[in-house]
């Protein structure tokens, strides 16, 4: 069956996202794994999958502006946000 996959931390889960522990505690949605009532970790591949499901896609509309879809997670619950750069500010290769 293969070695199971290590869990993290808390802590080590909140610095691979790049977040703090109390936003981890807040975000629900996060997968996490419930080991008693009071203790949770985390796998880093399930980690991994949530932030890519969270990914903005850039879309090119026209010259003038770059907007950036919301996730795809956000769209479907109808409170898709935009932010949209002025073509200045925006880097070409």
């Amino acid at each position: 069956m293969g070695d199971p996959t290590p869990l993290l931390t808390k802590k080590e889960a909140a610095r691979f996202l790049k977040v703090s522990i109390r936003t981890l505690d807040r975000r629900h949605e996060i997968p996490r794994v419930r080991l008693s009532r009071n203790r949770v970790a985390f796998r880093a591949v399930d980690l991994e999958q949530w932030a890519v499901s969270r990914l903005e896609k850039p879309v090119w509309r026209d010259e003038d502006a770059l907007v950036f879809n919301a996730p795809a997670s956000a769209a479907a619950g109808g409170d898709a946000e935009r932010a949209t750069l002025p073509a200045g500010s925006r880097k070409t290769p």
